[in-house]
């Protein structure tokens, strides 16, 4: 599940993406099974490219500079905007720590089960972008 929040955008309230984008309660909800694949392909209307294994989360941003849903939103992302995926597993994680190959993404542990992928201030959201988050 998706959610977004800024300061200017939303008025620093945090909102399920298909609330932003006015589209249909869940409309937008995806599951997955992490297998060898990428679990989450074209993500979120064509955004993301998301790939879970056992040690790593990575994003991928797929969509295309003149891409009619994102071509106008990507720049550097400004202070007070976090876009967050909130990733719940049927089973417990043990996640302990991290480290993430972009200082800008961070991991929020919840619980066992759920883990929130957090994006914020200075992320440099463009086409190609990608970031890895490495599970310990």
């Amino acid at each position: 599940n998706n959610t977004f929040q800024s300061t200017t955008i939303t008025m620093g309230e945090e909102l399920l993406i298909e609330d932003l984008f006015q589209a249909p309660a869940g409309s937008l909800f995806s599951t997955a099974t992490v297998s060898t694949g990428v679990e989450f392909p074209a993500y979120l209307l064509n955004l993301y490219d998301i790939d879970i294994d056992e040690n790593s989360i990575s994003f991928e941003v797929v969509a295309q500079e003149d891409d009619p849903t994102y071509g106008d939103l990507f720049r550097v992302l400004e202070p007070g905007t976090f876009d967050r995926y909130y990733l719940t597993f049927n089973s417990d994680q043990e996640v302990d720590a991290f480290t993430s190959s972009n200082p800008s993404v961070n991991l929020r542990i919840d619980s066992d089960r759920i883990l929130v992928v957090e994006i914020g201030a200075d992320y440099d959201f463009k086409p190609g972008q990608n970031f890895k988050i490495t599970l310990n």
